[in-house]
């Protein structure tokens, strides 16, 4: 949710892994939606994250939102990426 942050190494010349997975498979779009960060999940794409990936229990973000009922979140996520 700290999209400063991100924005801030990106201009730094930081190399960002946005498709990186934790040891559970689950990566910072997965995790964003979970806590219904929309802005932040359009910045991942943007970066090149895919807004299909799931983690390593087949969990992709529509998923994960609906169950955080980030209900905003899913709404979104079905607009702009399905």
């Amino acid at each position: 949710g700290h999209i400063w942050k991100l924005q801030s190494l990106l201009r730094q010349g930081m190399a960002v892994d946005v498709r990186s997975k934790d040891s559970g498979g689950s990566t910072a779009l997965l995790l964003a939606a979970c806590y219904g960060k929309i802005e932040t999940i359009d910045f991942l794409v943007k970066q090149g994250a895919s807004p299909h990936v799931v983690d390593d229990k087949g969990q992709n973000a529509i998923l994960l939102a609906s169950w955080c009922y980030q209900t905003k979140t899913v709404r979104h996520l079905l607009t702009e990426y399905q």
